[in-house]
């Protein structure tokens, strides 16, 4: 374990969503630098603090311009999107967003690109073995993209600019990708807001004071991430002993997929991405419970019946 030990403060520089965002260049020139040893090309963060620093002065600096362009009354750039649970849920609330405003040339481009998309799909469908199918999934995603930008255009203009007075912007990373999270209030603004009063009608205004109520702090949000884990490994245990419904479930998933809209979600879904390991770490307390246990000993049979070399020859 001497590499483990020697890069242990180091943050590995390959497939980094930070550093191909901020750029190497940048990175250097603010005064980071890389570790380098026989097993990667890409190098070790030596910096990663430096390097989450100017991540979120990118990030804000993208926020300020979206502010100011769009009209929103503050910015801020963060490494993650807000959540809609534990603290961010106690410092920020997102207001509904307004449905799309489409003008004229907008929905006959989109009644365009609507009949364009199912003519590739119905060639698709009937295409044989010698046609080159790549070009329709091609076009077929630029179809969707463009349709995509114009509905997010559009959306952007539905703001209401009471809404952009009181709310703001806030961009962050997920995967690599700038996220744009728009009508975000902070809520400590609100609970400053004074009321406006009654007029009596002889120069004066009567306001009416509440008494503060005590907050309550409810659970803390680590707790709640413990517990949902623990929740979802005492799931992924009990489909384990109940294979028709772990097959229904996962048939289920795939027609969601298949058949309904992109932007379908459910929360009864199955995931092929092995998610045990990520799981404990949560909730270290779970490891060695039943469902660990069974969900270990199953892992351990279904690797024992793989054939030798399974990984790197597909025959």
């Amino acid at each position: 374990h001497l590499r483990e030990a020697v890069l242990k403060d180091e943050v590995s520089a390959k497939d980094n969503s930070q550093l191909a965002f901020v750029g190497r260049e940048a990175y250097e020139s603010a005064g980071g630098t890389f570790k380098f040893d026989l097993f990667t090309d890409e190098g070790f963060l030596t910096e990663p603090a430096l390097l989450e620093r100017l991540t979120r002065e990118k990030l804000h600096a993208l926020a300020q311009q979206v502010a100011e362009s769009e009209g929103w009354s503050w910015a801020e750039g963060r490494i993650s999107a807000i959540k809609t649970w534990g603290e961010d849920a106690e410092l920020y609330r997102e207001m509904a967003e307004p449905e799309p405003e489409f003008t004229g040339d907008e929905q006959a481009e989109i009644a365009r690109l609507k009949a364009r998309f199912a003519a590739l799909e119905a060639a698709f469908e009937e295409a044989d073995a010698d046609t080159d199918t790549d070009v329709m999934i091609a076009e077929s995603d630029a179809v969707q993209a463009d349709i995509e930008r114009i509905t997010e255009l559009a959306t952007i203009r539905s703001w209401p600019q009471a809404m952009r007075s009181t709310g703001g912007v806030m961009v962050s990373l997920r995967g690599g990708d700038v996220v744009y999270q728009r009508g975000i209030v902070l809520r400590a603004s609100e609970a400053t807001t004074a009321p406006a009063g009654d007029d009596n009608g002889d120069g004066t205004v009567t306001t009416t004071e509440t008494a503060p109520k005590t907050k309550d702090k409810g659970l803390s949000a680590a707790l709640i991430t413990c517990l949902s884990a623990e929740r979802t490994l005492a799931v992924m245990g009990a489909l384990v002993e109940n294979p028709t419904v772990a097959l229904a479930l996962h048939t289920h998933t795939m027609t969601v997929k298949v058949f309904g809209s992109r932007y379908a979600g459910s929360l009864l879904k199955t995931d092929l991405t092995p998610k045990r390991a990520e799981l404990l770490t949560k909730a270290p307390t779970a490891e060695g419970s039943r469902a660990d246990r069974q969900l270990g000993e199953l892992h351990a049979q279904w690797e024992a019946k793989l054939p030798p070399e399974w990984n790197t020859d597909f025959t």
